[in-house]
């Protein structure tokens, strides 16, 4: 497996060295008048889909006659059902890099069938690790007009480019990529709704008579989870002390991946108060649960992410990663986290390596720091409810 990524990442490299010195494509302003077939490429997570959903309500806005394709990944694009405006999306195109797109072929396949359609314009705002071949592959797609971040020399094929910051947030930076181009964004912020379909489902879940404050918990994380992941133990002290300190009903979420999260903390437990939904739902029921809790507790990942987007009060446990960089609003949420100077390592830059023996800036993080945060979100809950009752 190590072999045949680091070949991948080589002949990545190689292409990148044989394709850029013999390109003079400099940047160029939109023709908009040219603009039929649009392309948003966004392989990653939850998360990451998230942050492309106000891009694509721009592209509309701006080119209501152009088709709108998405290519993403098929973990992550039921998420798309909570986006009040997913008919102006014209196809999903599915990318699977750890999966059917594995290997070089299968993307070069992938490529081939992208060029066939005759796309315009691609917006493709990859960053991080797999940035080099992603640049690559929209290049290959060959639309006139690419937008997408650089670093370094990783991005010139990017005929409309912006350098990437790692501090500073990226929702914001996908945006701008738009107005550089002289494409207006009316509205900056990740609507979601909950779709009517989930109103029987939730109506069941939330007519059990739950003692108040119901708060959601995803304990997992689904990618790099080592550098992401506060200690399972530290969660089963924190339900431990929500249990007894407020008397609440914890309900705990998540995919498959993290079943045996869930039934660790069930186990060690073992309270009526402890539901788990782990591996249970789909994210839009998953969506349904956070919207209606009162709070929501997790780590850096897919769910804190549709939490801070649906508005619902939350505390995110933050590692490697930079909250600033990667949430898309801290209106709703307090992030704890500890200040070492070797943390965040990881912001979302093609040069990260795993090198961390002993993860402090998660382990360091005490059950007692998250009660504070609990405290506090709760306590804006509790401002909010009041608020909707007198309006």
């Amino acid at each position: 497996m190590l072999i045949k990524k680091t070949l991948k990442e080589i002949i990545f490299r190689l292409l990148g060295l044989m394709i850029i010195p013999l390109w003079r494509d400099n940047k160029k302003d939109i023709d908009k008048t040219k603009i039929k077939k649009i392309l948003v490429f966004e392989g990653g997570g939850i998360g990451d889909l998230l942050r492309v959903l106000p891009a694509i309500k721009a592209f509309h806005d701006n080119f209501p006659k152009a088709k709108k394709s998405l290519v993403a990944s098929p973990n992550s694009h039921e998420v798309l059902k909570l986006f009040p405006y997913k008919s102006i999306i014209s196809e999903i195109i599915d990318y699977n890099p750890n999966g059917m797109h594995r290997s070089f072929i299968k993307k070069i396949f992938l490529v081939k069938k992208l060029r066939e359609k005759g796309f315009d314009l691609i917006y493709s705002p990859a960053r991080g690790q797999g940035l080099r071949e992603l640049i690559i592959m929209s290049f290959l797609i060959g639309a006139p007009y690419r937008i997408g971040f650089t670093e370094g020399r990783i991005g010139l094929l990017n005929n409309i480019r912006l350098d990437f910051d790692g501090c500073t947030s990226i929702l914001q930076q996908n945006l701008s990529l738009l107005e550089m181009s002289n494409i207006k964004v009316r509205d900056k912020n990740i609507g979601l709704e909950i779709p009517g379909s989930e109103k029987e489902f939730i109506n069941k879940m939330f007519d059990r008579n739950l003692s108040k404050p119901v708060i959601a918990i995803h304990p997992g994380v689904s990618c790099y989870g080592e550098y992401r992941s506060w200690p399972l133990f530290k969660f089963i002290e924190l339900v431990k002390l929500l249990l007894k300190n407020y008397n609440a009903s914890v309900i705990l979420l998540g995919g498959k991946e993290d079943v045996f999260l869930g039934n660790e903390i069930i186990r060690c437990i073992e309270s009526p108060a402890v539901i788990s939904l782990i591996g249970k739902t789909s994210i839009s029921q998953m969506a349904a649960v956070i919207k209606h809790s009162n709070l929501f507790i997790g780590n850096d990942s897919g769910p804190l992410h549709i939490a801070i987007a649906l508005k619902t009060p939350s505390v995110a446990i933050f590692g490697s990663t930079l909250a600033e960089q990667v949430l898309s609003s801290m209106d709703f949420c307090v992030v704890v986290r500890k200040e070492l100077p070797c943390s965040p390592c990881y912001t979302h830059m093609s040069n990260f390596e795993q090198n961390c023996k002993d993860i402090r800036c998660l382990n360091e993080i005490t059950v007692s720091d998250v009660m504070d945060g609990v405290k506090r979100m709760l306590a804006v809950n509790a401002k909010q409810v009041e608020i909707q009752k007198n309006n």
